[in-house]
């Protein structure tokens, strides 16, 4: 079970978890469960009307395809050609951005749930590279981009403005996968996150950059620690993952506010790891609600199953500042299982 805590704990059955003595208690409950292979989980809800919002991505028998639901209505396939995953939820905008591979290219598609039109950003967005995990804010777009005519392969996150059509690189890693990546942006308002791995998947961080500013900021952690599958909120409040190396090794939920703040919010049973992407949708009730995959790094088939982390208000407030820590590699690599590293690979064009 899934240990989410602030003080002692009270398990529950299946995969919640419940702090009933704490006011500031966060809760896990499943959202897509069971032998379902169901991955990329992001949602939102209109505060005017409560209608809710989930996209996801199916794999049936190894092929990926990405799903939208709106309330309970029957969930419908946004990628109507090729391989799809879904990555984001913007409701201001109605909109759910996916990444779509048809005849090996990846390009980042729109679907307007309002109006059931398909469409895409255009050429400066959608080359002949690959782009992949787009996540769309109002007029901001943040997505991935694969040179692989480069020599080394070169990866840019890459901040996209809808309105002026102008693109700003955030950072730029180049080697090949077995080096390391970039994976997971994610956006909401002005603040955008992402994560590296380098040095053989020895360091991995996360990182906030402030749109309004063009400030970025690499998150310290404790020596031997592994940072990653980061989320952000409008008010610039990371929410990411802490591991040891290897695979589901002490894996934690944590929090880290504009203020230097930082929190734990919950922990992994042991063997138990996070997916392809946490996403952040905040509630009306001023809660926050994070929704992440996860898989077992023992199985033999990925198996991901989609789960919700439910951070009560003023939750990331308590816990201590941390500005100091360190950047250097870990003693030994994240490690990902041989199914899940194939998942890996599709979304990434390696495959």
């Amino acid at each position: 079970m899934f240990d989410v805590r602030r003080r002692p704990v009270l398990t529950a059955l299946a995969m919640s978890l419940v702090l009933a003595s704490d006011a500031h208690a966060a809760t896990v409950t499943g959202v897509l469960t069971g032998s379902a292979d169901t991955w990329d989980a992001s949602a939102g809800i209109d505060a005017s009307t409560g209608d809710t919002f989930l996209a996801w991505t199916l794999y049936t028998r190894g092929a990926p395809h990405a799903f939208l639901r709106v309330n309970s209505d029957p969930k419908l396939l946004l990628n109507q050609r090729g391989l799809g995953w879904a990555w984001s939820i913007d409701v201001p905008t109605r909109t759910a951005a996916y990444q779509q591979d048809r005849r090996g290219n990846s390009d980042v598609k729109f679907y307007d749930w309002a109006t059931g039109l398909r469409s895409d950003p255009g050429a400066k967005v959608n080359t002949t590279r690959w782009e992949y995990e787009p996540a769309l804010s109002g007029q901001w777009l943040v997505f991935a981009r694969l040179n692989r005519a480069a020599a080394p392969d070169v990866r840019r996150i890459v901040l996209y403005n809808l309105t002026t059509n102008r693109s700003t690189v955030l950072t730029k890693f180049s080697g090949s996968a077995a080096i390391g990546t970039l994976e997971s942006p994610e956006i909401s308002g002005d603040w955008v996150t992402w994560t590296s791995m380098s040095d053989r998947y020895r360091r991995s961080s996360v990182h906030r950059y402030q749109i309004s500013t063009g400030k970025a900021y690499r998150i310290r952690h404790p020596v031997g620690s592994l940072d990653y599958l980061s989320s952000i909120g409008p008010d610039g409040t990371v929410y990411f993952l802490r591991s040891r190396p290897g695979c589901g090794n002490h894996v934690v939920f944590e929090g880290y506010t504009t203020a230097g703040v930082l929190s734990r919010l919950g922990s992994m049973p042991t063997g138990r790891d996070g997916g392809d992407e946490m996403f952040t949708a905040p509630q009306p009730d001023g809660s926050t609600s994070l929704y992440f995959d996860s898989y077992t790094c023992t199985a033999k088939h990925a198996n991901g199953n989609i789960y919700l982390l439910s951070v009560p208000v003023g939750a990331t407030r308590i816990g201590r500042v941390v500005r100091r820590g360190s950047l250097r590699s870990a003693v030994a690599p994240k490690r990902f299982p041989a199914a899940v590293q194939r998942h890996r690979r599709m979304i990434e064009g390696l495959s």
